[in-house]
Order: C-alpha cells, then sequence, then structure tokens
C-alpha cells in the first residue's frame, strides 16, 4: 500500500511504474538482498544501493521540470501541517489584458476584514521578458494567521517598468510599475 508512504497515484500505469522504478528496488535492498539476521534497515544504504542521489543538484542548476517536482514535494510536505499557515504555490500567468510585453511579477498579502494586513507582504520575482505567459513557480508562505477563515488573500500582478532598460536594484528604484490586474480569494472558501 504506497499510501501510507504518502504516494498517491491515480493510474494504472504510473503505479506500476513506481513499483517497478522505486518501491520494488528499494525492497530488494533492504531485505531480499540482507541476510535475514543483518535486516535493520540502513536508508543510506539502501538508497546508494538503488543508486538513489539523495542530496540532488543545486537549486541554480535545476531544470523547470527538476524546480517543480521540488516545489511538489514541498507542497506534499505540509499536508497536515499547522492550521496558521498559508502556503501558495504561484505557478504562471496566462493572457490578461496588458502582459503582451510585461515583466510581471505578482505581490500578495493577507488581510482581515478591515483590510488590515496580517501577515508578511509577499513578492515574487520578475519574469523579465515573460510576456503573455509569465511563470514564476515559487512557493510562499504566510504565518501566523489567527483566524485564517476570516482572512482575504489579495494578488496583484504588476508589470516592473525598469529605468532605462537598465535591471537592478537601483534601476528598480528609479523605475515604475503599471498594474496589470488583481484578484481576491477568501480564504474560508479553501
Amino acid at each position: 500500500n504506497l499510501a501510507e508512504w504518502g504516494v498517491l497515484v491515480d493510474s494504472e500505469r504510473q503505479t506500476r511504474q513506481v513499483l517497478e522504478e522505486y518501491w520494488n528496488p528499494v525492497w530488494r535492498q533492504s531485505y531480499e538482498l540482507v541476510d535475514a539476521g543483518k535486516r535493520d534497515l540502513d536508508v543510506d544504504k539502501v538508497l546508494k544501493g538503488c543508486g538513489v542521489d539523495r542530496t540532488g543538484p543545486p537549486e541554480q542548476d535545476m531544470t523547470d521540470e527538476q524546480w517543480e517536482q521540488v516545489l511538489l514535494r514541498k507542497q506534499a510536505a505540509l499536508h497536515g501541517g499547522t492550521e496558521r499557515k498559508l502556503c501558495v504555490w504561484l505557478k504562471s500567468g496566462e493572457g490578461a489584458d496588458g502582459f503582451c510585453s510585461s515583466d510581471a511579477y505578482v505581490r500578495m498579502r493577507v488581510v482581515d476584514g478591515d483590510g488590515k494586513t496580517v501577515s508578511v507582504p509577499q513578492e515574487s520575482r520578475v519574469d523579465w521578458g515573460g510576456g503573455k505567459s509569465p511563470e514564476w513557480n515559487q512557493l510562499f508562505e504566510f504565518e501566523g494567521l489567527v483566524e485564517p477563515a476570516s482572512y482575504r488573500l489579495e494578488m496583484t500582478v504588476l508589470d516592473k517598468e525598469t529605468w532605462l532598460g537598465f535591471k537592478g536594484r537601483v534601476a528598480n528604484w528609479l523605475g515604475s510599475e503599471e498594474r496589470l490586474g488583481s484578484v481576491t480569494f477568501d480564504l474560508c472558501h479553501l
């Protein structure tokens, strides 16, 4: 039963692939290939025997697919976590008015019924040249939410206008921003 390990697959083909590529080799390394008197399950030896690299590549060397898998695993690891934390996975935007030649980023904040900010506001990175389909693929956490069901998440998409086409802190400070759109989510509906 893979569910007790946190693996949920709703496709017979995918389940078979997980069993063949991961589960069965791990079982062989940790149980079948070990003498009965020495079956104490050394995780590092098992994974090394299966050729699994637990460290993975540095974040700056990851492909988009690898980075997406890391974010998905982080999101899955938060399952059953604190009820006073909101996790937002900001993946991408698509086809909104004004996205034509934008360098879009998203500003987010959690507010109470009076519009007062209740957690540290956060911003995504700027997707320079993202145009009509900006991609951020970032995970954000808003912590310390005392009454989460009474709050709203406000997300505003902005276009970063640089000063004379330059990038960097000083150029960002001298530049401006254009509001491309916004959306609000009542957390009581999540």
